[in-house]
């Protein structure tokens, strides 16, 4: 590998040996099934990429928080709504049957006046035949 790395310059190879040390302990063997620094340290090595890849996954996952958060407002003032909707039209069938019991109530006092007048004038042309 460092050999690869230092083709064309030839003096630079202690630049490079680090990276190439670490390419090599994170690459799968054949012979071990496992990566040298698995063996080692009992656990994958965290790569660069790995990091980025990580946070956008942190991203990802905050982002789809903040959508549930969003559906969960949406739904809530939806509901709120209708709730609302469903009150009003309450308010009206509850206004409607009222309005009917007061005129019913009006009704059967017009109506007992009227009996109660027939009854009075009954009685003056009783008294008035006499």
């Amino acid at each position: 590998m460092v050999v690869k790395y230092c083709a064309s310059k030839k003096d630079n190879w202690d630049m490079v040996l680090d990276g190439c040390i670490f390419a090599y302990n994170t690459l799968c063997h054949e012979s071990a099934l496992y990566t040298p620094f698995e063996i080692m340290f009992g656990r994958k090595a965290t790569l660069p990429i790995d990091l980025k890849m990580e946070q956008k996954a942190m991203v990802v996952k905050e982002m789809m928080v903040l959508k549930e958060m969003m559906v969960f407002k949406v739904m809530m003032v939806l509901e709120r709504m209708v709730l609302k909707e469903t009150v009003v039209k309450e308010m009206r069938v509850l206004k409607e049957i009222l309005v009917l019991k007061v005129m019913m109530v009006l009704g059967m006092m017009v109506t007992e006046m009227m009996v109660l007048e027939m009854m009075v004038l009954k009685e003056i042309y009783e008294e008035m035949m006499v």
